[in-house]
């Protein structure tokens, strides 16, 4: 796995500002100065870097409670390892050779972005392409929980979409919505090898998590 450079960086250098601002021999005003310099440079990067972590950890809460795993999680991408990413898969999950199933639900840097950018403010009328986001969520929860079948784990995941859009602290007809959405409107034009006929978005899509109605 790439290391993420962000948080590398950003904790050398504020190693180094602290160093600066607490060299001996410099005044009260200098110190000031060099504070106020490294605040105006760190702060917005620092604040960012709570953002990923924080979608990430959302992430990671929606994969425990569908896979029903409590050691499961969710990995965002970073910008480092997107950067050289070629691959057309917007997440995955690994499988070990006894067929076990890793508990990484891994999600690319845009996925993590976009469902991040719905959090903050695309609820009420969100892009096609962060309801995909938050289906690609969903779905790798699925295979988490132990589902292997792309086309059964597509299915499971529509019908799960509703519970996902309300832990990551959206509103019930928020919720509905967006699923609704996705399958009227992405599930058709998805490959054969994701689509099965006997797939219907059953769910209870407007109750809340843990009515015990749930996939």
């Amino acid at each position: 796995s790439v290391v993420p450079v962000r948080p590398v960086l950003l904790i050398l250098l504020t190693a180094l500002a602290v160093g600066i601002v607490a060299w001996p021999g410099r005044t009260a005003r200098a110190r000031l100065v060099w504070a106020l310099a490294f605040l105006v440079l760190l702060a917005p990067n620092w604040w960012m870097e709570a953002r990923w972590l924080r979608t990430q950890a959302a992430a990671s809460e929606v994969v425990r409670a569908l896979s029903g795993r409590p050691e499961a999680y969710a990995q965002c991408q970073r910008f480092s390892g997107a950067f050289f990413y070629a691959r057309a898969a917007t997440g995955w999950v690994e499988y070990g050779e006894d067929g076990s199933t890793s508990p990484e639900a891994w999600l690319t840097y845009e996925t993590c972005q976009r469902i991040r950018d719905w959090r903050e403010g695309g609820r009420s009328a969100p892009t096609e392409q962060q309801v995909v986001a938050v289906h690609v969520l969903t779905h790798e929860a699925m295979h988490v929980k132990g589902e292997r079948s792309e086309a059964v784990a597509e299915c499971m995941a529509m019908q799960a979409d509703a519970r996902t859009v309300v832990l990551l602290g959206a509103t019930r007809a928020q919720a509905t919505a967006l699923a609704q959405r996705y399958w009227s409107e992405v599930y058709p034009r998805l490959s054969d090898g994701y689509r099965t006929g006997d797939c219907r978005p059953d769910g209870p899509l407007d109750q809340a998590p843990g009515d015990g109605a749930w996939p």
